[in-house]
């Protein structure tokens, strides 16, 4: 078998392997909010310096917009100000060093009095500490969303509907 037979035969084990990770790891009744309000412009919210500085030049730009923070965006004090529809936890930080996790999910309860949809990774459903911190606050609502990798031919991840992991 050549160069190129090998290469199929890693790929379509590697698609195999894929598929059977999709269907063990994946949480498979994972629902979304059913409305934003703006459909059309999410805007993502990173942290840090150039947040500051894009919210005080460019407010005009804001207006109107999903705003969607992430990771650590609630620790900033823009977080109260934009008051973001959508937060997603992507950072695995989270789920290794408790005492940033707990820091986060605290400071999250206190200061969401508007509602918000709050995303975690599937694999978060496994630490149970964290849970009890945000189940207080009914503005929180929260959503769960697969990290499962898929690997193998190019066009199988599309074939299911999803995005190649990098």
């Amino acid at each position: 078998m050549g160069e190129k037979g090998l290469k199929w035969l890693e790929q379509l084990w590697q698609c195999f392997l894929s598929i059977v990770k999709i269907l063990l790891q994946s949480k498979w009744r994972t629902r979304l909010p059913s409305s934003f309000s703006n459909p059309d412009e999410l805007l993502i919210l990173a942290n840090g310096p150039s947040l500051n500085r894009t919210v005080e030049d460019s407010t005009d730009f804001i207006k109107g917009k999903t705003l969607l923070a992430v990771n650590f965006c609630v620790s900033s004090p823009m977080f109260e100000r934009l008051r973001p529809e959508l937060y997603l936890i992507a950072d695995p930080l989270f789920w290794i060093v408790p005492e940033k996790r707990i820091q986060l999910f605290k400071t999250m309860a206190e200061k969401t009095t508007w509602d918000m949809n709050f995303f975690v990774p599937a694999r978060a459903l496994k630490n149970k500490e964290w849970q009890p911190l945000l189940a207080g606050n009914p503005h929180i609502k929260l959503y769960v969303y697969n990290t499962t990798p898929i690997e193998g031919f190019l066009d199988i991840p599309q074939r299911l509907g999803r995005s190649p992991s990098a």
